[in-house]
């Protein structure tokens, strides 16, 4: 992310350093708001294997979204080539 956040900067498109910026504040509220609760000593006690129902839906839709990912990702390279100019193709690394 450096890299990316150091060559958006100086090339000067500030608005992908702004959105990198963004994307790890929110990724680190989201990992410290689950290591507090490890470290937090709170007096609300639940039962082994008791998850919100909204916990649990948004973790299967986040690993059926990879999934699904993954399974298109072969179609989604065949169309990023055929965007690519002067018949550049992803598969031969050459410019023809």
């Amino acid at each position: 992310k450096w890299l990316l956040l150091d060559t958006a900067l100086r090339t000067g498109q500030w608005w992908w350093a702004c959105i990198l910026i963004a994307g790890s504040l929110l990724a680190a509220a989201y990992v410290f708001k689950v290591v507090s609760l490890g470290f937090s000593q709170t007096g609300v006690r639940r039962k082994k294997g008791e998850c919100p129902a909204t916990m649990e839906w948004s973790a299967f839709a986040l690993a059926l979204a990879a999934v699904l990912l993954s399974l298109v990702a072969p179609w989604l390279l065949l169309l990023m080539d055929i965007g690519l100019p002067f018949e550049m193709r992803l598969n031969s690394g050459v410019s023809e």
